[in-house]
């Protein structure tokens, strides 16, 4: 029962998703015990009440008492924007009982992501002419496809772009547009963006699963239909805009997409996807007329929030370190004791004090001061004191990652 493990088929969801679990490493027939928890220890919210499976049972999605058990959880919208959740699967020890010492516990975490996909695509057929919700045949009124002038920032560096292969004679095949249909002609966002609390998204780009920004990723499922490698790029001038091209970066370009932001006022809010094609690419199922090809999970959309943190209130004087967090921090009690649940610094100085090294000599300190306040002291008569006021303002940057769906076919 030492290998039990439980893991989330996503590593972030949207708020009213649900999270598919899966249990493993246990005998078969056996009753597993889930919840999922807030990370920071945080219990308010609905949804985070305890559930039994039995393997095999009704609860147990694949239906089978093989030693594997799938369930799911509901992201409930009440708590979970920009949560992170600790999942739990628990299964009881030799005494048969839970909540007793030789319980066997597997833990799993996940988050409720600040960028959220919203299963809108964008899918450009490479047949003649436009297909859309306009077309008749079978499988093509799902299609994106646009005869709608592109966004001028990604046009203009398109053409610079296309400038730059040079030996190659670059033909638009066509360009599709996420959401693009008859009750939406200017399309539809494929993503949302939610700052955290106190946060502002500063920018969205496309980027690799790691968060950063695709430099000659290789495209492992299709190839052009000469046979040529495709490699992503990320453009390093404006990184709205991602390039496929044939054989390596100064290849022709087979593909390009470009992230329209959606905005309220000057707030980033979400983003549509604009897809052109440039060159051919090989469909392996020739008995299918729209067999497609997709870059779901191998292009990604990312984005960065800055969040204000304050050391207002500092104590004077030398300091061997300082811990502050976001001016409104998020709090929560946690038997008694209130404790924040937003991110926070612990800031020291380049050599500090290290007491497990027994390091205990002074070493370099922050040094903070605050204004004088009207209980100091009276002074002689003559020029007052100088007073250094340190209002200390540290900008934190996340990103996240998740992946938009692009698809072209033929």
């Amino acid at each position: 029962m030492s290998d039990l493990i439980v893991s989330t088929n996503l590593e972030d969801y949207a708020p009213g998703s649900t999270a598919t679990i899966t249990a493993s490493g246990f005998a078969a027939g056996t009753t597993l015990k889930f919840e999922v928890d807030h990370a920071n220890g945080d219990e308010s919210g609905a949804g985070h009440e305890p559930w039994y499976v039995v393997d095999g049972g009704a609860g147990d999605l694949d239906g089978v008492a093989n030693g594997v058990i799938q369930t799911s959880w509901y992201v409930n919208p009440d708590d979970s924007l920009s949560g992170s959740f600790m999942l739990t699967a628990t299964a009881a020890g030799a005494d048969g009982s839970f909540g007793t010492a030789d319980d066997v516990v597997a833990t799993d975490t996940f988050s409720d992501a600040v960028i959220t996909a919203t299963d809108i695509k964008v899918t450009h057929d490479e047949t003649a002419l436009l297909q859309n919700y306009l077309s008749t045949a079978p499988g093509d009124a799902d299609d994106n496809d646009t005869s709608a002038s592109l966004p001028t920032a990604f046009a203009t560096r398109l053409n610079t772009l296309l400038a730059g292969t040079t030996g190659v004679t670059e033909t638009l095949i066509g360009a599709a547009l996420s959401g693009f249909n008859a009750a939406n002609p200017n399309g539809q966002n494929a993503f949302t963006v939610t700052p955290a609390p106190g946060a502002t998204i500063t920018d969205v780009g496309f980027t690799n699963a790691a968060g950063a920004p695709l430099n000659g990723f290789l495209v492992p499922t299709f190839t052009t239909a000469d046979g040529d490698n495709i490699y992503l790029y990320t453009d390093t001038t404006d990184n709205n805009i991602l390039v496929g091209r044939a054989g390596g970066a100064t290849g022709a370009i087979v593909f390009a997409a470009y992230i329209e932001q959606s905005m309220n006022g000057s707030a980033i809010t979400g983003g549509k996807i604009w897809l052109v094609q440039y060159e051919a690419l090989d469909h392996p199922n020739i008995t299918n007329p729209d067999d497609p090809l997709d870059l779901t999970n191998l292009v990604h959309i990312g984005t960065s929030q800055d969040l204000q943190f304050s050391l207002a209130g500092a104590p004077s004087g030398q300091n061997l370190f300082l811990m502050f967090t976001t001016a409104t921090p998020t709090t929560f009690v946690d038997d008694g004791v209130t404790r924040i649940a937003d991110v926070a610094i612990i800031a020291t100085g380049k050599d500090p004090a290290n007491q497990s090294a027994q390091i205990l000599t002074v070493r370099l300190t922050i040094s903070t001061s605050r204004p004088a306040t009207p209980s100091t002291p009276a002074r002689p008569a003559g020029p007052p004191p100088s007073a250094a006021t340190t209002r200390c303002w540290s900008k934190a940057r996340a990103s996240a990652s998740r992946s938009s769906p692009a698809r072209a076919r033929a």
